[in-house]
């Protein structure tokens, strides 16, 4: 019965934690849509600032912007599988607590 209640425990926190890894994402691609949003009112040879690590790159609006939904359509795929994989998680969440 404990072998049963730590496995229990074990995958409720994977849950947990493919969760929180979830909403981050989710966070990051909504932060990312923002931003694509307010570089479309902008020309493309217009100077923009990006953060790459920890260094501050000059680049042409222009240049970014293909970059940036590249990256949104990255983080989208992502998230879809990460959905499947909670989807599955909590199946067998469910299983092991019937």
């Amino acid at each position: 019965m404990a072998d049963k209640q730590q496995i229990i425990q074990q995958k409720q926190q994977e849950l947990q934690n493919l969760s929180q890894r979830f909403y981050g994402l989710q966070a990051d691609l909504k932060e990312h849509k923002r931003v694509l949003e307010q570089l479309e009112s902008l020309e493309d040879s217009r100077i923009s600032y990006r953060l790459i690590g920890d260094v501050l790159a000059k680049q042409t609006v222009g240049e970014v912007k293909p970059i940036l939904a590249e990256m949104i359509g990255q983080l989208q795929n992502v998230l879809e599988q990460l959905e499947k994989m909670i989807d599955a998680k909590a199946k067998d969440f469910k299983t092991l607590q019937a």
